[in-house]
């Protein structure tokens, strides 16, 4: 009978979510199922079956993701799994070839994913897009370089009343970071403030107000058992803060809400589970070392309307540069293309010139996204150029803040 490739109904994701996670030898959750019914369409899922039984499968969320001044619809891949028995049998592929097609018909400018195993996705096109960083510190690295006390104050903000509190703050900080999602009350809900791997876990909220309104929040949780400390495990008593998100639109917010976060006595290591590239707090302390921050691989992308990626974003000069992109698997990107850049925004089209930059789509993807910038990718060998070329694109897809995404999916 073959292996047929087809969207799960309704009656099989609870199906599609015990494939998956017997692919990452865990157990299924229900909570997760249900985040599953509600966030995706039974027609954003994809399934290979090997006659009755589900043995390979992945969903597309519909996401809305910030890019330049506006908004641009993309394809957030996750729960994707294959089980041991059907491995490298090319389902993967098989998925993934379609899914992408889907997408690009449907509109949706980019594919975006987190990957368990990245080698796996650079064969698909995906490249870098944000990178993040996790910060696990005691309690004595918080010495400040300035001893000014900011303003405003600090309250606790109750589950029910979570998301319209904190949304619009988030909605001004994520204008000014490429790849944040937009968040609709649905994600608030399951995605952020419940989100399923948390269990039975009680997440705290603390906004932070100033002299205009709200302008910087705090998500954070004890951790609980292995993870972190016991009240009864030894003396002192400690306990490790785990800081799940932390959006401040001004740095006195971003200041007053670590001072509250050490007001708790007992607590004596901060985790923080991932933070921008570019956060403060690296050059607000006196031994930075000592935040143990290490930065790694965070979103990435898969380009599928380079066009609409590049003219959607904001660029950092006036310039005009000739690519060739090369991408085999979506061919109407293949080729060579023309860059007009200002400070007005930038035209992409096809041409005849002569090539000045030559980059596969997944160096496009950390290029465009403005996670690295074409000096670092020349020095990785992920793209060839003259010295002036590359010092024209540095120049050009220059950004103020790192890409970043505060969301898992």
């Amino acid at each position: 009978m073959g292996i047929q490739i087809r969207p799960a109904t309704p009656d099989e994701f609870e199906l599609l979510h015990a494939t998956v996670a017997t692919a990452f030898g865990e157990a299924p959750s229900e909570r997760f199922v249900e985040q599953l019914r509600r966030l995706v369409p039974p027609e954003r899922t994809l399934c290979a079956f090997d006659g009755p039984a589900l043995v390979a499968g992945m969903n597309v969320l519909p996401l809305r993701v910030r890019w330049g001044d506006g908004w641009l619809p993309m394809g957030g891949v996750s729960g994707v799994g294959t089980l041991p028995t059907h491995r490298r049998q090319g389902l993967l592929r098989s998925l993934m070839e379609r899914a992408l097609a889907e997408m690009h018909e449907r509109g949706e400018m980019a594919a975006i994913l987190y990957a368990s195993l990245a080698a796996i996705y650079h064969r698909y096109g995906y490249g870098v897009a944000t990178a993040q960083q996790r910060m696990d510190a005691r309690r004595d690295a918080f010495r400040w370089l300035d001893d000014d006390r900011p303003g405003g104050r600090v309250r606790l903000v109750q589950a029910a009343a979570a998301a319209s509190q904190l949304g619009p703050v988030y909605e001004r900080w994520a204008e000014l970071r490429t790849l944040a999602l937009a968040r609709t009350p649905e994600w608030w809900r399951l995605g952020v403030l419940n989100p399923p791997e948390l269990e039975q876990q009680a997440l705290l909220t603390a906004l932070h107000e100033g002299r205009d309104g709200p302008d910087g929040y705090v998500l954070y949780r004890m951790a609980q058992g292995a993870e972190g400390g016991d009240l009864a495990d030894g003396w002192p008593p400690h306990q490790r803060l785990v800081v799940r998100e932390l959006v401040a639109t001004r740095p006195a917010a971003y200041r007053a809400l670590w001072d509250y976060l050490l007001r708790y006595d007992l607590v004596d290591t901060y985790r923080v589970t991932h933070a921008p590239a570019d956060d403060p707090l690296f050059h607000m302390v006196q031994d930075p070392r000592h935040l143990n921050g290490v930065v790694h691989d965070g979103l990435y992308m898969r380009p599928l309307n380079c066009r609409a990626l590049v003219e959607g974003r904001r660029y950092g000069g006036d310039g005009r540069l000739v690519l060739e992109l090369r991408d085999p698997l979506c061919r109407w990107n293949d080729g060579r293309w023309l860059i007009e850049a200002d400070s007005g925004g930038a035209r992409f089209e096809r041409t005849e010139l002569e090539p000045e930059l030559w980059l596969e789509v997944g160096a496009f993807a950390t290029l465009v996204s403005g996670c690295a910038g074409a000096g670092r990718l020349a020095a990785a060998g992920r793209v060839r150029a003259s010295d002036d070329a590359i010092e024209l694109a540095e120049r050009l897809f220059r950004v103020a803040r790192a890409p970043f995404c505060a969301d898992g999916f």
